[in-house]
């Protein structure tokens, strides 16, 4: 099944390129095999590929492990173009799964543990999986969707069910051969189908071949993060998100370097990671990064004297956050931007190149081409302007479904990121807002970062989001609302509202202060750590109307 096969209108087909000579790869690809060829000819198979609650796995014990369960999963009828869902913590386990199910030709769809049955349901249907692949302590929401006919036929539990309701992986394993040889691919043959987050209404899933996980570890490795053996990454974003995809396989494995898996995503799993196993590349979203700072005020030990590129994605980073972070730790920040669409990064900061410049993204990554265009006229901007993100490179967007959003994700061959960015004469790009999230209020566009960043300022707020909310006066489109959660034994009330009100036009344009707040007990947020402001948006016009 080609990836771009699913593309219906030809107006909406994202242009590649193919720019790096490392992106000159043969017309038949599979995955598992190049990156397992790439150990075995690099002598790699002794050295360690993951260090997961107190074990080591070689890359041989990888390799190893992954022929053992395609070939439980063969047994048990996975082949080519299969839908097969994964549901496992982080671990080597789940590695080996997700290679094994592409190493055969089927198309993996990895799940998030905390997803429940009704989630797991629908992306059973929506894919037209027959498999799944369950740790056997996740049997039960699994188990819902299956008993609610979702259209799952079999469902293989690791290492086994000791209800004896379901397969056992290690039963259907030592039953059946290894697989030696692995599925002759195309590179553009779909081999994996990952949901967004899925604020807005059900979740997108998005399509990725062969070709695209093997671009992932030849550009953003190589190029910016100047990835080796030596190397070893570790940070929370799991492993079903892109984020956790990429810095977790497909760039350590192409390089030879090593990664640290915690199943259980605690400040305190990683301090304990970043104390026994010396990561060299650490990444995670803002927020797990503030719990970190906040865990070493109190007086935890916080290692990070072994990190040579500490990154920060995810959601924009407070630029207060980003000095106090810096001149407590003595270790800056890095950012970087990806999309799920495009599996992967592809704007940060070259190692030993860029300069590091707070509140920028980088520069754009080998390989990729970034043009910043008009929201509604897709003109180029002229440099320096503000306007969307486009991409385009070795990866695409494609969608599995809906299928009707192709043709705002893509336009005139460029991959369309609902974000509005601007570029300096260095190159570098600095974010702006999400498109979907600026605040029009009075006639003048607001971004709700420029806000929140103002506030969280005060000493007061631990955490705040801000979102368009109806003018009861009418005389404005809307006004700027900021949902604010304060410290601990800081009194939320009127007079606090009032006082920041008082301090964001001391410190910010007058024009630009939440004329509304709301003090919450905690922001929405995704799985993957990001504040959900649709949430809060959809809540203040549910009675009015769309804001």
């Amino acid at each position: 099944m080609n990836k771009f096969d699913l593309v219906l209108d030809a107006a909406a087909m994202p242009e590649r390129i193919f720019a790096l000579p490392e992106l000159s790869y043969p017309d038949r690809l599979n995955i598992a095999q190049a990156v397992f060829a790439g150990a075995e000819a690099n002598g790699w198979l002794d050295r360690t590929a993951y260090l997961c609650e107190g074990r080591r796995w070689s890359y041989g014990d990888l390799i190893a492990g992954t022929k053992r369960v395609a070939g439980a999963l063969r047994a048990a009828g996975v082949g080519p173009e299969d839908r097969v869902i994964l549901r496992m913590r982080d671990s080597p386990g789940l590695v080996m799964a997700l290679l094994a199910v592409k190493g055969l030709g089927a198309i993996a769809i990895p799940t998030f543990v905390q997803l429940r049955a009704d989630d797991l349901a629908y992306r059973a249907r929506d894919t037209e999986a027959r498999f799944a692949v369950v740790e056997d302590g996740l049997v039960e929401e699994a188990a819902r969707a299956h008993d609610a006919g979702c259209g799952l036929k079999r469902v293989i539990v690791s290492p086994g069910d000791p209800s004896g309701c379901f397969d056992s992986l290690d039963a259907l394993a030592a039953e059946a051969e290894p697989v030696e040889t692995w599925a002759d691919t195309g590179a553009d043959d779909l081999c994996l189908i990952v949901y967004t987050s899925g604020t807005t209404g059900r979740p997108k899933a998005a399509a990725h071949c062969h070709r695209d996980l093997m671009a992932t570890g030849d550009t953003f490795p190589r190029y910016v993060l100047k990835a080796g053996p030596d190397d070893v990454f570790a940070g929370p974003p799991a492993l079903p998100f892109t984020m956790g995809m990429s810095f977790f396989i497909y760039y350590p494995l192409r390089f030879g370097a090593a990664a640290v898996l915690c199943p259980e995503k605690t400040v305190e799993a990683y301090v304990e990671a970043l104390a026994e196993h010396r990561p060299t590349i650490f990444i995670c979203v803002p927020t797990f990064y503030h719990r970190l700072l906040e865990r070493r005020r109190a007086g935890g030990a916080l290692a990070l004297d072994s990190i040579r590129i500490l990154l920060c994605a995810g959601e924009p980073l407070n630029p207060e956050f980003e000095i106090a972070w810096h001149e407590e730790t003595g270790v800056p920040f890095q950012q970087l931007i990806g999309t799920t669409e495009m599996f992967h990064a592809f704007v940060g900061f070259r190692d030993g190149e860029d300069e590091i410049r707070r509140e920028t993204l980088g520069t754009v990554c080998p390989g990729y081409e970034i043009s910043v265009r008009d929201p509604d006229t897709f003109g180029p901007v002229p440099a320096g302007g503000q306007g969307l993100m486009c991409v385009r490179g070795p990866t695409a967007t494609v969608y599995w479904s809906p299928r009707e959003v192709q043709s705002e994700a893509v336009r005139e061959g460029w991959c369309v990121v609902n974000d509005l960015i601007r570029t300096d004469a260095d190159g570098f790009i600095r974010f702006v807002a999400r498109r979907d999230e600026m605040i029009v209020s009075g006639g003048l566009n607001i971004a709700p970062v420029d806000v929140e960043r103002i506030l969280l300022r005060n000493p007061a707020v631990r955490e705040c989001a801000c979102v368009g909310a109806p003018d009861e006066t009418g005389e404005r489109a809307s006004v700027v609302k900021a949902f604010v959660v304060v410290w601990d034994g800081v009194r939320a009330d009127d007079s606090l509202a009032r006082e920041l009100q008082h301090f964001f036009k001391a410190n910010g344009p007058p024009f630009m202060y939440p004329r509304k707040i709301a003090f919450v007990d905690a922001l929405p947020k995704s799985l993957t750590g990001k504040v959900q402001r649709s949430v809060l948006r959809k809540q203040e016009w549910k009675d009015v109307g769309p804001g």
